[in-house]
């Protein structure tokens, strides 16, 4: 994927999943993981699977930013964890609350400490990157809950973070992501405070169960995330049936998204998530909300933070950095 590439540029064939269409470097990727043949997450204990995700990511040489703290922040189940990484720059700086992908149920600090550092540097914003409670200890509504409870500490502690309260941003990819579009619709519909805007990468946007998006059946194995994993994930974050058809936990279901702000949706060709982030895109510029979209070809789920840097994934960073800039600017 040449460096000016640009994923709007491309027409793309919503049905067309041929693998000969995946990106080089994708390709030798899954490769590469099909050949280690670990057993699926799903057959480990709980614990054992947080601590291979969190291993994944420790080679990785970490993106210089001016200070990080451990904090805490007041929740309705307790305190949550969370770290705040400040540019080196001098401030106030655009704030971004950061919510963390794993299916609800793995991801943490550590997973995203390399994405909390390239926003931070990349954007030149204060982030706070949340260590909500996960599943399947504290299923839903457990994280939405934390993620709004520190979402609107962000807004009311900004100054004394080095941020501005005024230029904030959520965040978040894949399980984060729905996290990230609850948070924004519970702030309009709470009364506020404003967001300048949400950023959704790969979002899961509805829980319920079945086959009603193509790319969920077509996209279910050989991909890196699978149907299977997802029925895992879904098993786990759910304690009751029904609670897949909350707006809360499917934010595609919610009846009105007017009046949300503007939104960032990022999707990828051979991703099962990739309609229902495309149809939350649409639903969202239908609704009036600004969106800007991109479907990204030849590319799979989980390109923002793979611990390998592909070129794809390099694309996403670069489109998700330009958008938070033009939010996130004075």
């Amino acid at each position: 994927m040449p460096d000016d590439f640009s994923p709007d540029d491309v027409p793309l064939d919503a049905a067309l999943l041929d693998d000969a269409l995946l990106d080089d470097d994708v390709r030798a990727h899954l490769a590469a993981m099909e050949g280690a043949a670990e057993p699926p997450d799903w057959t480990l204990p709980i614990d054992t699977v947080r601590e291979r995700g969190r291993a994944a990511y420790a080679p990785l040489r970490p993106t210089a930013v001016g200070k990080v703290e451990e904090i805490e922040i007041p929740g309705t189940g307790g305190t949550i964890p969370a770290r705040v990484y400040r540019p080196a720059t001098d401030g106030p700086h655009g704030t971004v609350v950061m919510l963390h992908g794993g299916g609800f149920a793995l991801g943490d600090l550590e997973t995203h400490d390399e994405a909390a550092r390239r926003t931070c540097a990349g954007a030149d914003a204060t982030v706070v990157s949340v260590d909500y409670r996960l599943a399947p200890e504290h299923p839903f509504p457990a994280g939405v809950d934390d993620a709004e409870a520190a979402t609107r500490w962000t807004a009311q502690e900004a100054h004394d973070l080095g941020g501005d309260p005024e230029r904030l941003v959520v965040t978040g990819d894949s399980a984060g992501g729905n996290l990230a579009a609850v948070v924004a619709r519970r702030f309009r519909d709470r009364g506020g405070p404003a967001l300048a805007g949400q950023a959704l990468v790969y979002p899961v946007t509805d829980m319920r169960p079945g086959d009603r998006w193509p790319s969920r059946r077509t996209a279910a194995t050989g991909f890196g995330l699978t149907r299977e994993a997802m029925d895992w994930f879904g098993r786990l974050y759910l304690a009751e049936e029904a609670h897949a058809a909350h707006p809360d936990a499917s934010p595609i279901v919610a009846s009105d998204l007017s009046g949300l702000p503007p939104a960032f949706v990022l999707t990828a060709q051979f991703d099962p998530l990739r309609d229902e982030g495309d149809a939350y895109a649409r639903r969202l510029a239908e609704a009036g909300v600004e969106v800007e979209h991109h479907l990204l070809p030849g590319t799979i789920h989980g390109i923002l933070t793979n611990p390998v840097r592909l070129r794809s994934g390099e694309v996403a960073w670069r489109l998700l950095i330009d958008w938070m800039r033009s939010k996130l600017s004075r």
